[in-house]
């Protein structure tokens, strides 16, 4: 068995619409957008307008083929559509040699071009192989809207960082007369260092869970709001590996903030401090 290649079972959904104008393409159009979005996670070739009257797609899950037809007639409704869905199984490549890669794309050139001499596929021969990356850019999976939120996330993390190095800060001030006890009686730098590099790590643990628990409330509030959609309940779900990455997040951005406060309370000088004592 080929290691480098897997088999999946695919639901190709087509469907046939009824008595539709310019308006209602649109709105066909925009209902297919919306799902594609919903059903991210189990789409295997998002859902587009085929012509002015059909419309297709294909689902990683074929149990989701059902749900995904029951949100698009609620979102184009008074629209009405026949639609069919067809089992299948791919083999996708896994890791595709440069040499298997040139002979599926000559396939592909021999198909067309055998076509064109049947009186078919009038355009001048484009075919081109891009990878799972490209492809999604150039059907604009992503919307640019998601770049702009990530920016704002991005720079509240950079805000909450400031903040919290100026609470660390602050506390190593409060606590230069007892830092410099310890080091008169024998406490090393590194001794000094451990402890606080600690303090802020768990200060990071801390706020990942609680970061987790407001996230589990408001997915719990999303799902009340929008309880009449059936579909709901597979949206407001958490991933544990992002569950995973965030509590990581916490911790290493607790730990870079800490930086800075550690280096000030191991350089006060228990002398000084003292002294003025």
């Amino acid at each position: 068995m080929d290691k480098r290649r897997e088999t999946k079972v695919i639901a190709v959904v087509f469907a046939d619409l009824h008595e539709v104008g310019a308006a209602d393409r649109e709105k066909v159009r925009g209902a297919l957008e919306r799902v594609n979005q919903l059903f991210l996670p189990a789409i295997a070739e998002p859902f587009g307008l085929a012509g002015d009257d059909r419309f297709d797609g294909a689902l990683a899950d074929p149990a989701q083929a059902p749900l995904c037809l029951s949100v698009l007639r609620e979102l184009i409704a008074p629209v009405q559509f026949c639609a069919g869905v067809g089992i299948g199984a791919v083999d996708h490549a896994l890791d595709v040699p440069a040499a298997d890669r040139d002979a599926y794309a000559q396939f592909l050139d021999d198909y067309v071009m055998e076509q064109k001499q049947l009186g078919r596929f009038p355009r001048d021969l484009n075919n081109r192989l891009s990878t799972p990356q490209q492809w999604m850019i150039n059907r604009e999976v992503v919307d640019d809207t998601v770049g702009v939120l990530l920016s704002l996330a991005v720079l509240f993390l950079v805000v909450c960082l400031l903040n919290t190095i100026g609470l660390l800060l602050a506390k190593v001030i409060r606590r230069r007369n007892d830092i410099s006890l310890r080091r008169a009686l024998g406490a090393s730098k590194a001794e000094l260092f451990k402890q606080y590099i600690i303090e802020a790590g768990m200060i990071g643990v801390a706020g990942g869970i609680a970061g987790i628990g407001m996230t589990w409330l408001g997915l719990r509030g999303l799902e009340n709001v929008f309880a009449d959609y059936d579909f709901i309940e597979y949206l407001v779900t958490m991933d544990w590996q992002m569950v995973g990455l965030a509590v990581a997040l916490a911790i290493v951005s607790a730990l870079c903030a800490a930086l800075y406060p550690t280096w000030r309370a191991c350089s006060v000088s228990p002398a000084s401090t003292l002294r003025v004592q």
